[in-house]
């Protein structure tokens, strides 16, 4: 029996049937936040056994960025570090052992170095067709993220929670020219 789902079940149990109706039903804000805790706790057990392949996409995506932006701006003066991040990210993306914090901090290197470069190139006559391009890899990334919070009830999207497991797999969408 994994400890950690016993645990977090537990943690929404315990706040569900002793803490919150201790709490003072004066207090609506008090009641919410709550409520908020044990429904996050819920979702938690419940996306926790895809975190690695969440991390995972999000890293395809940020390479799928870094490899547009190599493409179309060979020239950006981020370029040279773009290209070592990106081939960082694909060599962690190759390696099925990958820790899932290295693949976090991969991802977050690779982020900040495209986040960067965009900022740049936003000025540059290139904006447009990288925005674009940039917009058209994003669809997918989106989906997945409005699928992944879907059981916060945030959002009233009408999809199938199943769809979310392929997106988190593999998306296409994020190949880069160096699988």
């Amino acid at each position: 029996m994994d400890r950690v789902d016993t645990a977090l079940r537990g943690i929404s149990k315990s706040l569900r049937d002793a803490v919150l109706p201790a709490v003072d039903p004066a207090d609506p804000l008090a009641q919410d936040q709550l409520g908020l805790v044990v429904r996050y706790v819920d979702f938690l057990r419940d996306r926790i056994d895809l975190l690695h392949g969440r991390e995972r996409a999000e890293l395809r995506y940020q390479a799928g960025i870094a490899a547009i932006l190599l493409e179309l701006a060979p020239e950006a003066s981020a370029a040279g570090c773009l290209a070592v991040l990106a081939e960082a990210a694909r060599q962690a993306l190759a390696d099925p052992e990958q820790a899932t914090s290295d693949i976090r901090d991969c991802r977050d290197q690779l982020g900040t170095a495209t986040t960067k470069a965009l900022r740049e190139l936003g000025r540059t006559g290139k904006a447009r067709a990288i925005r674009h391009a940039v917009l058209a890899r994003s669809r997918t990334r989106i989906t997945r993220e409005r699928l992944w919070f879907q059981p916060l009830g945030f959002d009233q999207m009408q999809a199938d929670p199943a769809q979310l497991r392929p997106l988190l797999q593999h998306d296409p969408t994020y190949a880069t020219k160096n699988p």
